[in-house]
């Protein structure tokens, strides 16, 4: 009614299309665009005709498109495009408590030397599906390299990423063998602070030096090779 109202007052702009979603007697909610032609007698609106064409398929493409811009097509979580413009958000414009998680992805060249590629994505998938299943939806967890993720975790406490952290830990140390004798080992490391303003490059240094030295004390363990 709201946009009938504006065809019918002149309160629209009728060079330009409006976009609505029309609910169909099957149920289904399609988009639609539809240009309308004001009539006049006697210098007032006494009606509008129309033309509406469906652009369902178009608005489909353009939210896949979105989608694929701000998502890695190997593990269907946020790509580094997207990692990145959030941290500009929260280094510029919201000042928030803000949180960062590192993790590195251990042995993959041993995987992709040893058992090619394809495994090596494998992994790479494993160990996304892992990262999201520990945490929650307001997290952006992002892979942001060949074998590095970042998880962003705004408006959360130490305390809390230091016990996503601990659940993390747990679930690697209970995976079971990806291939062989070869389990899923990541290396992690961690940063917060209470206020995200101009700090999120330090904060990511900090994380990446954690993720770093915990990558570091592994390498002086007996395991399988990296």
């Amino acid at each position: 009614f709201a946009i009938m109202d504006q065809k019918t007052s002149g309160k629209i702009n009728y060079n330009e299309g409006i976009i609505q979603r029309i609910k169909g007697t099957d149920g289904v909610y399609k988009w639609f665009e539809e240009y309308t032609t004001p009539i006049y007698e006697n210098g007032e609106i006494v009606a509008v005709q129309g033309i509406m064409r469906n652009i369902d398929d178009k608005i489909k493409l353009e939210k896949d498109l979105n989608y694929r811009v701000s998502h890695d097509a190997l593990t269907d979580i946020y790509n580094r495009n997207y990692f990145e413009q959030m941290m500009g958000y929260y280094n510029q414009k919201e000042n928030a408590s803000l949180g960062l998680v590192l993790c590195d992805l251990d042995r993959l060249k041993y995987v992709n030397d040893t058992y090619g590629h394809k495994k090596g994505d494998q992994l790479i998938q494993a160990a996304a599906q892992l990262l999201k299943s520990v945490f929650s939806e307001n997290a952006i967890v992002s892979r942001v390299g060949g074998d590095e993720f970042v998880i962003l975790l705004p408006q959360t406490t130490l305390l809390e990423i230091e016990r996503l952290c601990d659940q993390l830990r747990e679930k690697i140390s209970q995976s079971p063998s990806f291939i062989d004798d070869l389990h899923l080992h990541m290396s992690i490391g961690i940063a917060f602070s209470e206020q995200s303003l101009g700090k999120t490059d330090s904060l990511y240094m900090e994380a990446d030096a954690q993720m770093y030295e915990d990558k570091r004390q592994k390498s002086q363990q007996p395991t399988i090779p990296h």
